[in-house]
C-alpha cells in the first residue's frame, strides 16, 4: 500500500540558462547533499525509476554522475531532463559510463534565435552535443541513453512542433517527443509577467495540438530499451484515471527538493513547510508515514493541506464532488 516505486529527486535549483517561465530562478540557488541523495536510494529499497530533475540544470550539480552510477548500482533505472547545454565530449564520455537510461532536451523551438530568445541559449552548441552523444553511442554499441526532446509548447511556438519532430529526426534521436503545456499551477504561475500569461493555450487549442502530437508521434524512431520516468507516471495515470481519490503521485511517486525535503508530489515547491518530511532529519521512516496518512486522506476525498494549498486535479474532483 505504501511502496514508492517512481521518485524524482532535485540535485540544483542553479541553471545556465533563463527561461521566464521557470520557478528555480526564485528560490534557493543550492546544491542537494550527495548523503542525502544516498539516504534516499538505501532506504527506499522498492524504488524502480527514478528522475533526476528538477527545477534547475540537473548536470551542474558536481557529483550527478556518481548519482546516476549510485543509483544504477542499486538496479534503479535513471533518467533526466536536461537544457542540453553541458555535452561537452568530456561529458558525453561520463554520462555513458555512469549508465544514464534515458535523457530528454527541452526544447521550445527549433529555431536558434527564437530559442535564445525563450530560453538565453546557443541552441547550435546543443544540437552539436546531441550529435556528439548520437555518434558515440553508435561507436561504442550501446542502446542507452535514449535521447528525446521534452516541449513546452508556447502560444507563439505552437506551430513550431512539426519543426521540432524534423529536427529530432536529422539528429537521429531516438527517446521519443514529450510535450507539456505551460504550468498553471500558483508556484509557476505567481512569477508570470503579462508576456508569459499570453503564452497559454486555450482547452480547444490543446485538444488539437495533443491529436496533432500523437499522429506525428506514431511516424517517428522511438528506443523502446528504457523508458523515462514520466512515461511510467502517464501510464499510471491512464490504467488508474477515473477512480476518485487517486492522485499517481501518493500511490507509487515521492518527490525530494534539492534542500533534502520530501514532498507528496512535485508541484510542492515549499517542502520545508507543505512536505513531509527532511530526509536526515526526520528519517524516511517517518517520511513514508506521513505520506500514508496524506494517500489515506485524499483515497477518503479529504484534501489535505499541501494538496489544498497546490488545487491539483484530485483536489478538485473532491470539491466537484462534495457540491454534488
Amino acid at each position: 500500500m505504501n511502496s514508492v516505486k517512481l521518485v524524482q529527486i532535485e540535485p540544483t535549483t542553479r541553471c545556465n540558462f533563463t527561461c521566464a517561465f521557470c520557478s528555480g530562478r526564485h528560490m534557493e540557488q543550492r546544491d542537494l547533499e550527495f548523503h542525502s541523495f544516498q539516504t534516499v536510494v538505501d532506504r527506499m529499497p522498492e524504488l524502480e525509476c527514478m528522475e533526476l530533475q528538477g527545477e534547475g540544470e540537473p548536470f551542474l550539480h558536481p557529483r550527478i554522475y556518481d548519482m546516476i552510477r549510485y543509483a544504477k548500482d542499486h538496479g534503479i533505472q535513471v533518467s533526466s531532463i536536461s537544457n542540453g547545454s553541458l555535452l561537452t565530449a568530456a561529458n558525453v564520455e561520463k554520462l555513458l559510463d555512469c549508465g544514464l537510461d534515458s535523457l530528454n532536451i527541452s526544447i521550445e523551438s527549433p529555431e536558434p534565435e527564437e530559442f535564445k530568445k525563450i530560453r538565453g541559449g546557443d541552441l547550435n552548441k546543443i544540437t552539436e552535443g546531441i550529435r556528439r552523444l548520437v555518434k558515440r553511442k553508435e561507436e561504442r554499441g550501446t542502446l542507452t541513453p535514449v535521447i528525446g526532446f521534452s516541449v513546452t509548447v508556447l502560444k507563439s511556438t505552437a506551430s513550431k512542433l512539426d519543426d521540432i519532430f524534423m529536427l529530432y529526426e536529422k539528429l537521429g534521436m531516438d527517446g521519443g517527443i514529450s510535450i507539456q503545456f505551460l504550468n498553471a499551477s500558483r508556484e509557476y504561475s505567481r512569477h508570470y509577467t503579462e508576456k508569459e500569461n499570453g503564452e497559454y493555450l486555450t482547452g480547444k487549442e490543446q485538444l488539437l495540438i495533443r491529436r496533432d502530437y500523437f499522429r506525428r508521434l506514431g511516424h517517428i524512431q522511438i528506443n523502446k530499451t528504457a523508458e523515462h520516468f514520466f512515461t511510467r507516471i502517464e501510464e499510471a495515470v491512464k490504467v488508474n484515471s477515473g477512480q476518485a481519490g487517486y492522485c499517481v503521485w501518493l500511490e507509487d511517486a515521492i518527490y525530494i527538493n534539492c534542500q533534502g525535503y520530501a514532498s507528496s508530489c512535485v508541484y510542492i515547491k515549499d517542502g520545508e513547510h507543505l512536505g513531509l518530511g527532511h530526509v536526515e532529519r526526520d528519517g524516511m521512516e517517518s517520511i513514508l508515514e506521513a505520506r500514508r496518512k496524506e494517500q489515506e486522506a485524499i483515497r477518503s476525498c479529504i484534501p489535505t493541506k499541501s494538496c489544498a494549498y497546490i488545487n491539483c486535479e484530485v483536489v478538485k474532483q473532491i470539491k466537484n464532488m462534495a457540491l454534488n
